[in-house]
């Protein structure tokens, strides 16, 4: 088994989030993938901005 370093959580950007968010990379595919999985917190009040996703996206 091979242990990863975790890199530490991520402030989410102004233009995407209104209030604190904070996303941990969960998989990042490797080329040509461009898929991501994401982990994503919000503070109390916290929510998700209006924004596109020029590829689609995926919740769950």
């Amino acid at each position: 088994m091979e242990i990863l370093e975790q890199p530490p959580s991520t402030k989410g950007p102004a233009d995407m989030f209104a209030g604190d968010v904070w996303f941990d990379v969960i998989h990042r595919g490797e080329e040509p993938s461009r898929a991501r999985a994401n982990m994503v917190r919000f503070a109390p009040g916290a929510r998700t901005a209006w924004h596109s996703h020029g590829l689609g996206q995926t919740t769950s």
